[in-house]
């Protein structure tokens, strides 16, 4: 949050379930086992999971370095999108900043073909004007706008997650 601070407009999204999009190694499958049993008279199964496991002690030093490396190997594809992995993500969210309206249209056009290359999906979107050419420009965020959204956006992104889960309950899916 502090970059919203240096230039006139401030960027967020989420990468979609980030830890259920990365695949383990098959070869380092072995270290996350669980074990499984349907009764008192059935037997233990073992079950090696394919995909990062959130929560767990490795998952966010591992997703962290995914996307490291994402950025390495598409730096000459995308300069500045790939320093802004490296420098404005935290855990699975992008938060970054732009001096003016094409810079920041042009950023996150470029953070969505990055993050198809490695088939991720990002939503979540916010950002502190209206992009693309004739919509209205809300303009930055005044000092006072940023402390509030410091305090609010917390628990703003919290209740639209359990939000969503609980809708995804209502209509039989399941929660992802």
């Amino acid at each position: 949050m502090l970059c919203a601070r240096n230039n006139a407009y401030f960027f967020s999204c989420d990468i979609r379930h980030m830890f259920r999009q990365i695949e383990i190694n098959p070869k380092e499958r072995h270290f996350q086992k669980f074990l499984w049993k349907q009764g008192p008279n059935k037997f233990v199964q073992i079950y090696r999971l394919k995909i990062l496991t959130y929560g767990t002690t490795s998952a966010y030093y591992l997703s962290t370095r995914m996307l490291k490396q994402l950025a390495i190997d598409e730096e000459d594809n995308f300069p500045i999108t790939a320093n802004i992995i490296l420098q404005d993500v935290y855990l699975d969210d992008i938060l970054t900043e732009c001096s003016n309206l094409k810079k920041l249209e042009i950023l996150k056009s470029e953070l969505e073909q990055l993050s198809e290359r490695a088939i991720l999906s990002l939503h979540k979107f916010c950002k502190n004007a209206k992009l693309s050419c004739g919509e209205q420009v809300i303009g930055p965020l005044s000092l006072k706008e940023i402390e509030k959204a410091k305090l609010l956006l917390p628990q703003s992104v919290q209740r639209v997650e359990f939000f969503e889960d609980i809708e995804n309950l209502k209509k039989g899916e399941p929660v992802p």
